[in-house]
């Protein structure tokens, strides 16, 4: 092995297949980084919308809620 190791040749090729290696997973590092980035993103803006439209739901049912109390009352059915 010692001898392998001892030929320029091979030691280049190792070092070639080991920075390709440490480049691929750097790659592959970052490309998982960035889906769990836009995971989270995602879910953040779900979690935004469904707020909105709970908050606008409650005001609508408060709105219709008075509409129908007032017009009982105009009515006398109250």
């Amino acid at each position: 092995m010692s001898l392998l190791l001892a030929q320029p040749f091979v030691r280049n090729v190792l070092l070639v297949v080991g920075l390709l290696a440490l480049g691929l997973t750097a790659v592959w590092w970052l490309r998982r980084d960035a889906a769990s980035d836009a995971l989270n993103q995602a879910a953040a803006k779900a979690a935004q919308t469904q707020e909105r439209i709970r908050t606008d739901a409650d005001a609508a049912a408060r709105a219709a809620e008075r509409d129908g109390a007032a017009g009982r009352l105009r009515d006398g059915t109250f």
